[in-house]
């Protein structure tokens, strides 16, 4: 459940970081690893707000608990693996 609620939003804005700043100096700078914290605190301070956090780990069925959620994750991938098996 971390990697959904709190990692894979924290990579992906930190891509779209890189993105904004390779855009607004229309390609000519260059990430380097002095500049790794103050892009990622700008990833940090957009994804790890208490209400967006609270948003994910509902989505996941985390907290509150929820099984439906799991539940119905698990018969989504059983679906397609059983409908990838009978093509083979």
């Amino acid at each position: 459940p971390l990697d959904v609620v709190l990692f894979a939003p924290l990579a992906a804005e930190y891509s779209r970081e890189l993105d904004r700043r390779l855009q607004r100096s229309q390609g000519l700078a260059t990430s380097k690893k002095d500049s790794f914290f103050e892009v990622f605190w700008e990833a940090w301070s957009s994804t790890m707000k208490p209400e967006l956090i609270l948003k994910r780990f509902q989505a996941t069925g985390v907290w509150p608990m929820d099984a439906q959620v799991v539940l119905i994750r698990f018969s989504n991938y059983t679906l397609r693996q059983g409908k990838a098996l009978k093509l083979r």
